[in-house]
């Protein structure tokens, strides 16, 4: 007897990803459990290691040889580090960037510098760990290059079709990853994975029926 695969759910960092309880119901709406690793980081250097370390004790706790990823932001980094390095673990990856509109007039010259470098530069350069965070929550390519081309695992990466803000993003995630989809949801907004997070699960199920993880 086959057993379905949990999902582990992984939330941005500096902005609202849903409640624990509305990501178990949606995801137990599809017959997974779901895990909900804490990837809080420790004060200092942001690494993805710690996170996808996180990410496979909560598969050996639950007892699961594999596990979908389910990543928004931060934790859409986390879960390509994991497929990238950890590919045995990895059903399937389902993914949202979640990059925000900001008022760029309050931002200084450092943090408009910031913006064009890697994450891994940012912090050569002592730059504040919140604005490492947010970086990795738009999900950049100059971020995600250096492991993304590495992942074989089927993904979907999931845009809103109202979210401009995260359209660029999405797309080059999802032109970057090897085989990857990308999957428009009419009518979403920003923000609309963290209100909703069963409407995310709900079309993302066709995708992972599809490819039986």
């Amino acid at each position: 007897m086959t057993t379905t695969a949990p999902a582990v759910v992984l939330r941005p960092a500096t902005s609202a990803g849903g409640s624990d309880e509305s990501w178990q119901q949606a995801w137990t709406g599809r017959g997974r459990t779901a895990l909900l690793p804490d990837l809080s980081p420790a004060p200092g250097l942001v690494v993805l290691e710690s996170p996808g370390l996180s990410v496979l004790e909560a598969l050996d706790s639950a007892g699961a040889a594999r596990a979908v990823l389910c990543g928004s932001g931060y934790g859409a980094m986390v879960a390509l580090h994991v497929a990238a390095n950890h590919p045995d673990r990895v059903a399937a990856l389902v993914l949202t960037t979640a990059s925000r509109a900001v008022d760029r007039q309050r931002r200084g010259l450092a943090d408009a510098a910031y913006g064009l470098l890697s994450v891994g530069r940012v912090q050569q350069l002592h730059g504040p760990q919140r604005r490492v965070l947010e970086l990795l929550d738009q999900v950049r390519t100059v971020d995600w290059t250096p492991f993304a081309g590495r992942v074989e695992v089927p993904a979907v990466v999931v845009l809103g079709e109202r979210d401009a803000i995260n359209r660029g993003p999405s797309r080059r995630l999802a032109a970057v990853l090897p085989g990857s989809e990308l999957l428009v949801v009419p009518g979403a907004k920003e923000g609309w994975v963290a209100r909703d997070p069963a409407a995310l699960v709900e079309a993302a199920a066709p995708f992972l029926e599809r490819v039986s993880a």
